[in-house]
């Protein structure tokens, strides 16, 4: 049943995580998937503009507890320097977690359900 439902759980964790952006920061975060700087296939959970459209907000958003959140937080790197509306803009990068790690990755933002509730109210 937990197998059934994973892919569920994860969609709707994706779709909260878009919708607790801050909105008088951010403009409406959405999916993005395209072709990468270096000509492949590139999918981001999450992505907004800032309020002035001068700095990029990118995340993920992972439920799944087999997912280590520093491979995340690399691979979140990666995404953003392969990706091409980041060229020449500040990237703020975030990811959207089921437990906040025992250690976090420098410069990447983390959210859990505790913040997502917050900042849906």
């Amino acid at each position: 049943i937990e197998r059934h439902f994973s892919g569920h759980v994860a969609t709707v964790w994706e779709d909260l995580a878009r919708a607790s952006v801050v909105r008088d920061e951010w403009t409406r975060a959405a999916p993005w998937w395209g072709t990468g700087l270096d000509g492949r296939p590139l999918e981001i959970d999450l992505v907004a503009e800032s309020a002035v459209r001068k700095s990029l907000l990118l995340g993920e958003a992972e439920w799944s507890d087999s997912s280590g959140p520093s491979r995340l937080a690399d691979e979140l790197r990666r995404k953003a320097e392969n990706f091409p509306a980041a060229v020449g803009r500040p990237c703020r990068l975030a990811l959207w977690l089921k437990r906040r790690p025992s250690r976090e990755s420098k410069g990447v933002s983390v959210f859990t359900p505790r913040e997502v509730l917050h900042a849906l109210r």
